[in-house]
């Protein structure tokens, strides 16, 4: 076993225990791992506290069957990204010139500001902002850590990779216990239709949405897609080529997708593989035999994608099926357009009511009519308010109008600029996935789940990677495993310091 594989494994394993100790105290030991992070991070054990720090919204996404926590995680999860940002600042910033450049996101959270003066809940909207506004800070923070500190890359890079192995192979595992893949849809049936249609979910598990280890499918199926194109960049860049944990997960990956039934899943990842075969891969620095390795992997598990689909629907329409999400595709006359969208068209109809409500400014920062009565009614409060908001693009107008639209496009120029100059060039990929998993279930500005695991997966895990392609970790060559390093990892610049 690879010195990056073992110690990606140890990582695992205390992220394991973590989640152990999260179960026996129901969640309460959220607080050990705040206070444990922040003191590490005034010591100047950053590892540890960037480890405490990323690893907050992987938990808040958990499958309630397989880890039931008390709302105080969130409650303090929040806190802790606040609490966790002041320390970092407090500690000062380091003197790394490759930083990503995310803080031009507070031109849209600038605008939103306004926008949430006459919305719905401008309270709730305020805090909301902080949060995000503190979580970005935080983000910019720990980027100059990683550009400075090559032993804090390296770090991230096994402690991603045990994120992606802990979520691949604790939702594969999930399987042997139907009960806790399908959460979702059984719990929903539970309700509204007895036992007898909970039972035949459990018999026939395509008529659920498979959700793993978290809570419901439309979490997992962008996870799984944003850390399928991670692994496959760091296979072709770090690992060139080599690797058989790397391919593993890359064959598991695809089939996991499926059974979330997500259709924008599929769409993100085909952008995914676009963007690495016409944008990536053109650019990466590697000599042209591995180049050419590279995209003869990718165009053949294009292929294979492409042909798994074709026996799909030579079979029973298998695929038309999984598509309009029903069974009997004859007796289905809606257009494929109507099969695609019809389950967010409710969503995007609020936001466009917000628009037309407020067509300059919109209705408030991640709020929706529904929002008040919510509050009153005690479903939600001022530190907790979750929201469902659909077509970003649509979110974006609801919520900010057209003055909001043009700030978050300005945000994306700049974000997009800056790192074509810096050749950021897998972190431009994994955003741009990030961007296209927003087009069915808006995450973006919801740091504290989903959106938090997403943010670290695309915007630091694809940094991270930036940073050994372009060879600024790669002084440190010889110093990580000495003794139990391939040649290959030695070329490539894994050390520790």
């Amino acid at each position: 076993m690879s010195g990056f594989y073992r110690a990606s494994l140890i990582k695992l394993f205390l992220i394991c225990l973590t989640a152990v100790l999260l179960r026996i105290t129901e969640g309460y030991f959220v607080v050990v791992m705040v206070i444990v992070g922040c003191v590490a991070a005034l010591f100047g054990r950053n590892s540890l506290a960037l480890g405490c720090y990323f690893i907050l919204p992987l938990f808040a996404v958990a499958n309630p069957v397989i880890l039931p926590i008390s709302g105080i995680y969130i409650v303090v999860e929040r806190i802790g990204f606040v609490v966790f940002t002041i320390v970092f600042l407090l500690r000062g910033r380091d003197s790394g010139r490759q930083r990503i450049p995310i803080l031009s996101i507070f031109i849209y959270l600038f605008c939103a500001v306004f926008s949430s003066m006459n919305g719905y809940m401008p309270q709730i909207s305020y805090l909301k902002i902080l949060n995000m506004a503190f979580f970005v800070i935080g983000l910019y923070m720990v980027g100059t850590k990683i550009s400075h500190h090559e032993k804090i890359a390296i770090f991230m890079r096994e402690f991603v990779f045990a994120i992606v192995v802990l979520i691949v192979f604790g939702s594969l595992f999930t399987l042997l216990v139907p009960h806790a893949a399908y959460y979702v849809s059984v719990s929903s049936v539970l309700r509204t239709e007895g036992v007898a249609a909970a039972d035949q979910i459990l018999s026939d598990r395509m008529n659920g949405l498979f959700c793993g280890i978290v809570y419901q499918s439309q979490a997992l199926a962008p996870i799984l897609v944003c850390i399928f194109v991670w692994i496959v960049c760091d296979f072709i860049v770090i690992q060139r080529g080599r690797g058989v944990l790397h391919i593993i997960l890359i064959f598991i990956m695809p089939y996991l997708m499926y059974l979330t039934r997500s259709r924008t899943a599929l769409l993100s990842l085909f952008v995914g593989i676009l963007m690495i075969l016409i944008y990536f891969l053109p650019r990466v620095n590697l000599s042209r035999k591995l180049k050419k390795r590279a995209i003869s992997y990718v165009i053949t598990g294009f292929i294979c994608l492409v042909t798994a689909g074709i026996i799909m629907e030579m079979r029973g329409n298998g695929l038309t099926k999984w598509i309009r999400k029903v069974d009997d595709v004859q007796a289905d006359d809606r257009s494929m357009t109507e099969a695609f969208t019809a389950s967010r068209l409710g969503r995007i109809e609020e936001c466009l009511y917000d628009f037309r409500k407020n067509p300059l400014l919109g209705m408030g920062f991640q709020v929706n009519m529904w929002t008040p009565i919510d509050y009153r009614n005690g479903d939600v409060s001022l530190l907790s308010a979750p929201v469902e908001k659909g077509f970003v693009p649509a979110m974006i107008l609801g919520e900010g109008g057209i003055v909001g639209a043009i700030a978050f496009v300005l945000f994306l120029l700049i974000f997009y600029h800056k790192c074509a100059l810096k050749q950021y060039h897998i972190t431009i990929v994994m955003f741009t996935v990030y961007l296209s998993t927003n087009l069915a279930e808006a995450t973006i500005f919801s740091p504290g789940g989903v959106g938090g695991i997403l943010w670290i997966i695309c915007l630091f895990g694809g940094f991270i990677l930036d940073m050994t392609q372009k060879g600024i970790l790669q002084a440190s060559v010889m110093l990580v495993y000495p003794n139990s390093m391939s040649n290959h990892e030695s070329a490539i610049g894994y050390n520790r310091v």
